[in-house]
């Protein structure tokens, strides 16, 4: 519990800053610190003070490549990853059945989204299900088309 109250007191160690936008946050409470907190600890890539944001026997899914981690496994797929990136939260929103976050994570080599799907057991996570997609022009044949506009010039 000690390492979880340091996550969000907003300690971190790692290579990857999360920031959260106040304005990008329709409400507040714990579940939102919590939220903000898990991703500054996924930022450090340290096992110990991201284990304590899970329950016991909690799960995580990764639909997109059909993966299901064990917490253990996850901290691997998480702290093993290679290289230094960013991130910024950019939604959060608190529901009836659990919570969703947006977060962009980005490095010189990629740029990504994660929709995070949180399922809570009080303050811990029971199931975390994630997709995360690849940030880039859309694809040849929709813009032969000259339809939608950008959301954003960056």
């Amino acid at each position: 519990m000690r390492n979880l109250k340091k996550a969000l007191c907003g300690i971190m160690t790692g290579m990857m800053i999360i920031t959260a936008a106040p304005a990008a946050i329709p409400g507040t409470g714990i579940v939102t610190e919590v939220q903000a907190a898990f991703w500054r600890a996924v930022a450090a890539q340290e096992k110990d003070p991201l284990r304590e944001f899970f329950a016991e026997g909690a799960e995580v899914l990764w639909p997109n490549t059909n993966e299901r981690f064990a917490v253990e496994e996850y901290l691997r797929a998480n702290c093993e990853y290679p290289g230094k990136w960013h991130g910024k939260i950019e939604k959060m929103l608190d529901t009836a059945e659990g919570s969703v976050t947006v977060t962009r994570v980005w490095s010189e080599e990629f740029s990504v989204r994660a929709i995070s799907f949180f399922r809570w057991q009080g303050e811990k996570i029971l199931r975390l299900e994630e997709y995360w997609s690849d940030d880039g022009a859309p694809p040849e044949w929709r813009r032969k088309m000259q339809i939608g506009q950008k959301i954003t010039e960056d």
